[in-house]
């Protein structure tokens, strides 16, 4: 008898493989026989789609940016009497002056002085964050694609280790021709010295600016392209991070999928169809999605292609034509019931938050963030003498300027006026800008390894309906969060800071905009405050960013699940899908032999599987038996693994 192995390995490496074990009845009417060529086409014309709508979206995009920067440039021209700082010419300092609101950079040149300039900063500031938001959301889709290419492995370790390396090349090209061309451009421009030109330049980066950088003509030219420039490097950079983080954790993943020890209720759950008996299938599927390669944008237009064929067509796909089982029946009641592993069990209320699986990674970047911190204020606090401002308790200080530069918060409360304090800020800075990133890669690897659930039990009406009320409720718990945290914090910074309305809710948006240059945070309650609510701030931002991210990622997929299920299914593939070739096709298979057609898997991903059914599979049946496997056939065959 042919092992199970050997013919799913050979069924899945091609989508026209040998059938010999099968009489292949006619063609039958309900299930169009396209040639391959065809279908190739079709898919290639399909491929094109979503790169069409990506640049529609930019355009769109772009509209709302120039819409965005000809009203914000209007209305502070406008309104350029009320704003206090060095200043050039009206247009060029609208300019500049939107851009650092929109890039959430908080230099010190400008400066609104009026109850209206600091309304039009708040609006302008919120409005630029969102925009930055959809941004991310559009990047997020090459992102997406990128991840996705890893979690299925489609080009190989030594490739991705290839290309990793060529991305932190050209990132520390970049970096270098940023502040190698930036700086010389700034003491030559700005008169300033090179301690001051580099830190001025590194705020272009991290978006953590107090000083006075840009106060010439010919500075602000050069600011409203090096600015953008810096958010791009730094766009850049979280995309490495992320992807080395992704490229971590699937290897992971996979190890310990496979190293696990198996017990009976693992066997259960692998256990689709509840008929006892869990065939290689069945066990192929409940170990991708244990290495965390399946998604439920994968899976819905599989099963629902599934159910629009004619459950006879399948049933005539036996050896002499007859003696067909009825799977009518069970077809109909197979998507409400089917358990995907690890999903019909109780949850616990840490599943339902999306880094339930990095524990460990989460503790890893809480002992990160504490030690970088600490060693912040240790630093400060000896710079003490070098840093000019508002000042408290020294302690407490050099607390709120570490915690001011990690959230990339420009207060003009306390600013580094020596060398040594100017060159602590800058490494402060950028490690912080790294610890930041590490938290990013973790939401990102999180959007775009989303658990499946039970999709299966909705219809298509009913998905569409609980994802619109999911938009809804996020849009609401958005709304929500900001008026608490607007509200609350305004209120409390006006009874403890002795500022007016206005001055206290600037200073509480900057807490999520990230782009403030005033004084804020001035006295010792204050500034024990602005430690929990800058982080707060933070978070409620990336909060908002994710959100963008996940909402144009959701609506991307939806379009393409809805266009994948409009591919045509042939005679052929049917045929193919017979993996243990019974003449039976039973959902398992037919869902395995689409994800190989998709590119989610590869053959080396199944191949040490395989491995493990067949050592499990001690009579060669094919197929494990729940009713006779026992705890301590499962304890032999594990002690062999090991």
């Amino acid at each position: 008898m042919e092992t199970n192995g050997e013919n799913l390995a050979s069924s899945l490496s091609s989508s026209q493989t040998n059938v010999e074990i099968v009489v292949v009845p006619e063609p039958i009417e309900q299930i169009p026989a396209a040639a391959s060529s065809d279908v190739e086409s079709e898919h290639d014309y399909d491929e094109c789609i979503p790169c069409f709508r990506t640049l529609c979206d930019y355009f769109s995009l772009s509209s709302f940016v120039y819409i965005y920067l000809a009203a914000s440039v209007v209305c502070f021209y406008y309104i350029r009497l009320q704003i206090s700082g060095d200043k050039t010419n009206g247009v060029l300092d609208a300019f500049y002056f939107t851009f650092i609101l929109m890039t959430s950079v908080g230099y010190g040149d400008l400066i609104p002085s009026s109850t209206l300039s600091l309304l039009f900063a708040i609006l302008f500031a919120i409005l630029g964050m969102l925009l930055i938001g959809a941004m991310y959301g559009l990047l997020a889709e090459m992102l997406l694609v990128a991840q996705e290419a890893i979690m299925s492995d489609e080009e190989g370790e030594e490739t991705n280790k290839l290309k990793n390396k060529c991305l932190r090349q050209h990132l520390v090209l970049y970096f270098g021709i940023h502040m190698g061309v930036g700086i010389p451009v700034m003491v030559s421009i700005e008169k300033l010295d090179l301690v001051q030109a580099f830190y001025c330049i590194n705020a272009t980066l991290i978006s953590v600016g107090s000083d006075n950088c840009f106060s010439t003509k010919s500075g602000r030219i050069f600011a409203l392209f090096w600015i953008p420039q810096g958010v791009f490097i730094i766009t850049f950079m979280l995309f490495i991070f992320t992807e080395l983080y992704t490229q971590r954790r699937q290897a992971s993943l996979v190890k310990m999928a496979l190293e696990r020890i198996m017990t009976p209720q693992d066997l259960e759950v692998a256990d689709l169809d509840g008929d006892g008996d869990v065939v290689l299938a069945e066990y192929i599927l409940y170990m991708l999605n244990e290495m965390e390669k399946l998604r439920r944008q994968d899976i819905e237009p599989i099963i629902e292609e599934y159910q629009r064929l004619d459950v006879s067509t399948i049933e005539l796909l036996t050896s002499d034509g007859g003696n067909q089982a009825s799977l009518s029946e069970p077809l109909q009641t197979f998507y409400r019931t089917i358990p995907i592993p690890s999903l019909d069990r109780k949850r616990k209320l840490a599943d339902y938050f999306p880094w339930r699986q990095t524990s460990s990674d989460l503790l890893k970047i809480i002992t990160i963030l504490s030690i970088y911190l600490g060693a912040g204020t240790a630093c400060f606090y000896l710079a003490r003498h070098h840093i000019s401002g508002e000042k408290t308790n020294s302690i407490l200080d050099a607390l709120f300027f570490t915690m001011v530069l990690t959230t990339s918060v420009g207060y003009g409360d306390l600013s580094p006026n020596g060398t040594l304090a100017v060159l602590l800020s800058s490494l402060f800075s950028l490690l912080g800008m790294g610890v930041i990133a590490l938290v990013l890669s973790m939401g990102v690897y999180a959007l775009v390894k989303q658990p499946l659930g039970k999709f299966w039990r909705k219809t298509t009406t009913s998905r569409n309906r609980t994802h619109s009320n999911k938009v809804g409720n996020q849009i609401i718990v958005i709304v929500i969060l900001f008026l608490v945290h607007m509200a609350v914090g305004t209120a409390i910074l006006v009874s403890i800071e002795d500022l007016d309305f206005i001055h206290a809710f600037y200073c509480i948006s900057i807490t999520i905009t990230s782009a403030g240059s005033h004084k804020c945070f001035s006295t010792k309650h204050g500034r024990v405050l602005a430690l929990s609510w800058i982080l707060l701030g933070t978070i409620y931002k990336g909060y908002v960013l994710f959100i963008f991210t996940e909402l144009y990622t959701q609506r991307t997929h939806r379009h393409s699940g809805d266009e994948t299920t409009t591919i045509t299914t042939t005679h052929a593939d049917l045929v193919v899908a017979d993996l243990d070739g019974d003449g039976v096709i039973v959902p398992a298979e037919y869902i395995l032999l689409k994800l190989k057609q998709k590119g989610k898997f590869r053959e080396k991903d199944v191949e040490p599987i395989i491995e493990k059914f067949q050592t499990l599979d001690v009579d060669k049946t094919g197929k494990l038996s729940l009713r006779n496997r026992t705890s301590q056939e499962l304890s032999l065959y594990n002690a062999r693994l090991i």
